[in-house]
């Protein structure tokens, strides 16, 4: 039987909720679901239904909040490119001490693929999937007006609502910076694990043609594959990219 328990680790002496999926069969293959933007270790059902599908197959799961997310010590104003970095290192540790897990991919979900990417360049990784990725220092930039930047300098913080939940953020300098500042654009050729990237053509959140740029840049295994009419939500054929995203994984892990 499969089984999912709510687990907590550190990353800088703050708490990181998380929720563990186990399959039934002892494995030493873990994924790990990184969630995007204001986002959460759910993902809206999109991250519960992929780890369901990834434990049925034999694989351990974690989905986590970053920390400022969902149940996950700290402020969102405070988090940064950095601290989701450190977040996802610390849950590689605890696969790897927690299930024994010896061979690891990460999934990641628009900023949580910007992250999965800094994060294999820091930490052995044995296979990245990634969703409608972050790819380009661009994306933060047209994200961040002129005006948002002035509000950055006279509060400290620029609010921005979600498009999903309309609820208001409060996004802090750190962030702001580092986002703009970490040109990921010039990481991508340092990837040495395999790398599906799968990306809708009707995204309106992160352009299709950011993941067909970062493809290219890519030395190792890689494949694009792009969803007819999807969006940057991935509400119309989740079937599918969970379908690609398992494929891969069985192959690489």
């Amino acid at each position: 039987m499969l089984n999912l328990k709510r687990v907590t680790f550190k990353a800088k002496n703050q708490n990181v909720v998380g929720s563990l999926h186990s399959p039934e069969a002892p494995t030493t293959s873990a994924i790990i679901l990184i969630h995007g933007f204001r986002g959460n270790k759910d993902e809206h059902g999109k991250f519960i239904m992929a780890a369901e599908n990834f434990c049925k197959a034999g694989f351990s799961v974690l989905r986590f909040d970053c920390r400022g997310s969902g149940e996950s010590n700290g402020k969102f104003k405070d988090m940064t490119i950095l601290t989701e970095v450190e977040d996802t290192i610390a849950a590689i540790d605890f696969v790897k001490m927690e299930v024994g897990a010896k061979k690891v991919g990460i999934l990641g979900l628009s900023l949580g693929g910007e992250i999965a990417i800094l994060t294999a360049l820091e930490k052995e990784v044995d296979a990245l999937v990634l969703w409608a990725p972050v790819t380009s220092s661009k994306k933060w930039k047209s994200k961040f007006t002129d005006d948002n930047l002035k509000e950055l300098k006279e509060r400290g913080f620029v609010e921005t609502q979600s498009t999903q939940t309309r609820k208001i953020w409060k996004v802090g300098k750190g962030f702001v910076e580092t986002a703009i500042g970490t040109k990921i654009e010039n990481e991508l050729e340092k990837i040495d694990c395999p790398t599906l990237i799968v990306h809708g053509d009707a995204d309106k959140a992160v352009p299709l043609s950011h993941s067909q740029d970062a493809i290219s840049k890519i030395k190792v295994e890689k494949r694009l594959e792009i969803i007819e009419g999807e969006t940057h939500y991935f509400q119309n054929c989740l079937d599918d990219t969970i379908g690609f995203s398992l494929d891969w994984f069985k192959t690489y892990l």
